[in-house]
């Protein structure tokens, strides 16, 4: 009907009117009225009018704030009324209704390519999601080809990327991780043949001072630290032997074993020197748990070893080895009069690599622990500082 309309954006500036002239002319302001502009803007409202002057012309204008299918602002779309009042209300809904059934459309066409879209997009969300899942640290991940330049594509860059730095770590991880299984059992392999050697040194040596001075009995002792030491070494012979076969400790073969036997062999090894002298003390002349013989040795060399280091600077050094037994199990108990244990490390007693000695791995009582609990035994220890450390050892009894 050759109505005028303008439209203003959403700071009140003119876009665009089908009445230019009467704007470049100056008879009307190319802003919009501040009225309009707070009751749209600032207090949200639909529809506003506003009583307006061109002149002498006095006239009605009416704003209408435009949304997307969305509901947000887009634009104001002004109308201004010429005609008489009576007529207003007429054309202002005839407006209405034009606009409520251009939004109308727009509501239904958008809800029918809302689907069509919807699912395109769910289709290549799927298709990223599956190769999330097909990520495996353990094999070559492939990276994904697309070819669209829209925010799925940024989303697949930054995948392909994280796979690409992924493979890197990985293949670091492993490297680290072979490295640090090839250390640990060197430190392992070199512990457990360290043990012994200091106590079989001074063995040959008390002996060879036993030879040069001519005592009693020199060949009845020769008899017993050579038998002690071809044990020792084919103990040791053993360890290498099995370290190199199977990378690891191997797996305990049980069998009946005399831990008075054993404990007194032991005790026979360490007394290298008259004052320190280990006693065993046992109310049983034999004493048969179900173990492994190589690996028990190793666990009493262990543990009387770090007796012996913990009374190393006691003037009287008394370190004592005593079996008892009851239906089910067989204790043998390893006491010094050392030191003693502080209580802030004794969670960590057991833990690999910790010690409190100046040399040493620190896996010697962890690889013991490990052994007892492989022959379905346990180690535990009671320590009193300034007094000393006694270990108890548990086992099955045959």
């Amino acid at each position: 009907q050759g109505e005028d309309l303008n439209f203003y954006d959403l700071h009140g500036n003119l876009m665009a009117t089908n009445q230019p002239l009467i704007f470049d002319r100056g008879l009307i302001s190319r802003q919009i009225n501040p009225k309009a502009l707070t009751s749209l803007i600032q207090q949200n409202n639909l529809f506003t009018s506003c009583n307006e002057k061109i002149g002498g012309l006095n006239y009605s204008s009416g704003y209408l704030m435009l949304n997307d299918i969305h509901q947000n602002p887009l634009a104001i779309l002004n109308i201004p009324y010429f005609n008489a009042n009576n007529d207003l209300n007429e054309q202002l809904g005839y407006f209405l209704v034009v606009v409520v059934n251009i939004l109308v459309v727009s509501f239904i066409v958008a809800a029918f390519l809302a689907p069509i879209i919807s699912h395109q997009i769910v289709k290549r969300l799927s298709f990223i999601g599956q190769k999330f899942k097909q990520v495996n640290l353990q094999k070559q991940n492939q990276l994904i080809e697309w070819n669209s330049n829209d925010e799925l594509g940024e989303l697949v860059t930054e995948f392909n990327k994280m796979i690409i730095k992924l493979e890197e770590s990985a293949d670091k991880l492993a490297k680290s991780e072979r490295e640090s299984a090839w250390r640990e059992m060197a430190r392992q392999v070199a512990h457990e043949i360290k043990n012994p050697l200091t106590p079989m040194k001074l063995s040959i040596q008390h002996l060879q001072k036993a030879v040069e001075e001519k005592r009693e009995g020199v060949e009845e002792m020769t008899k017993r630290v050579t038998s002690l030491l071809i044990e020792q070494i084919e103990n040791l012979n053993s360890i290498a032997s099995e370290f190199s076969q199977f990378s690891k400790m191997p797996p305990p073969e049980l069998e009946k074993v005399d831990v008075v036997l054993l404990a007194n062999s032991v005790a026979n090894l360490f007394d290298h020197r008259q004052e320190e002298k280990i006693q065993v003390e046992s109310s049983l002349q034999e004493c048969f748990v179900l173990a492994d013989k190589k690996q028990l040795l190793q666990v009493l060399n262990n543990v009387v070893l770090n007796a012996v280091q913990a009374t190393a600077e006691v003037a009287d050094q008394k370190i004592k080895l005593t079996i008892t037994k009851n239906d089910l199990q067989v204790f043998i108990s390893v006491s010094d009069n050392g030191k003693g244990i502080d209580d802030d490390i004794r969670e960590k007693v057991f833990a690999p690599y910790f010690t409190t000695k100046g040399s040493g791995t620190g896996l010697g009582l962890a690889i013991t622990k490990n052994m007892i609990e492989q022959m379905h035994g346990s180690i535990t220890f009671e320590s009193e500082l300034n007094k000393g450390t006694t270990f108890i050892i548990s086992l099955p009894a045959a």
